[in-house]
């Protein structure tokens, strides 16, 4: 597990930092060349972590991995205006959003403006994709990780 600060940039976490994205991107190129060549990756991410999370998958699709072995679970995700686009359209992402009227959850929106993290949308490119559609859940952000599994599933909320 990484957590988002430890791959923010210093003085500007709303943008992952390069040098800790392919010090994480070698790390798990080298784990997956000593395993099966065919070893999946699981990346998930909860809230700001997104912008570090699609950066990451970035990374390690340009540095050879496929994209269809990584699949991704942006848990209510909060993304810097440049990471909000996966390259690869092999990569299978699961996008999961707050919603509903919570209090938290305009704090957390107009907090996360002021940070530059206010960019919410997932894209990917190639083929016919393009915007991902996300599961809602009626849950305030603060709960969504502990609520929200991999693939959509509500877990014990």
């Amino acid at each position: 597990m990484v957590q988002a600060d430890t791959l923010a940039q210093v003085g500007n976490f709303s943008e992952p930092s390069s040098s800790g994205i392919h010090a994480l991107t070698d790390a798990v190129l080298k784990v997956t060349s000593n395993g099966s060549g065919d070893m999946a990756v699981d990346i998930v991410a909860f809230s700001r972590g997104g912008s570090s999370a699609i950066t990451l998958t970035n990374a390690l699709t340009a540095s050879g991995i496929g994209g269809s072995r990584i699949s991704m679970d942006l848990v209510d995700p909060y993304m810097g205006k440049l990471t909000e686009r996966i390259r690869d359209p092999q990569v299978s992402v699961t996008v999961e959003r707050s919603t509903g009227f919570h209090a938290i959850n305009l704090a957390v929106n107009i907090g996360a403006f002021f940070l530059g993290l206010g960019h919410r949308e997932v894209y990917k490119s190639g083929g016919n994709t393009g915007r991902l559609a996300p599961d809602y859940y009626d849950l305030p952000h603060v709960r969504m990780d502990s609520c929200v599994s991999s693939g959509g599933a509500l877990s014990g909320c």
